[in-house]
């Protein structure tokens, strides 16, 4: 007698956030649909006992993150992207006796990251100093605004 399929985990998002992080155990089959939302998945702290891992993504007009150790082989040769950015950090060092994540599914006007925590960190503080920039510039603009009404 076989033993059942385990059901894929399946993370949704829509205009809002969904977050995988920490000690988390990874199944073998993961669905990841994002439209015009925000899907992050974090293996860093993961514990993986599988060979291969399935990814299969919809994005639709919203972004997908996968943040994988560099010792994980990666497989992007079964998605498909339309009007999209794909990025996979360069650099990867799969190594022997790790898990192979391979993605599947479609990217269609939105953004799929495969990126490691260091590449994570870095997107994340680029965008902190834009949004500071930004913050910076409106509140010169108010100021002088302001000062023209008095």
């Amino acid at each position: 007698m076989t033993s059942p399929t385990p059901e894929p985990l399946i993370l949704n998002s829509s205009l809002g956030a969904v977050v995988k992080t920490g000690a988390w155990q990874v199944p073998a089959s993961i669905v990841a649909t994002s439209t015009m939302g925000a899907v992050t998945l974090d293996f860093t702290t993961a514990e993986c006992a599988h060979d291969e891992v399935e990814i299969r993504v919809d994005c639709r007009a919203g972004k997908i993150v996968l943040i994988v150790p560099d010792e994980w082989a990666v497989d992007t040769d079964q998605l498909s992207a339309t009007g999209s950015g794909v990025d996979l950090t360069p650099g990867r060092r799969p190594q022997p006796g790790m898990p192979r994540l391979r993605i599947t599914g479609q990217v269609t006007w939105g953004r799929l990251v495969i990126t490691d925590a260091t590449g994570y960190q870095t997107e994340r503080d680029e965008r902190a100093t834009r949004r500071a920039a930004r913050d910076d510039r409106h509140a010169e603009r108010r100021a002088a605004r302001q000062q023209r009404h008095h």
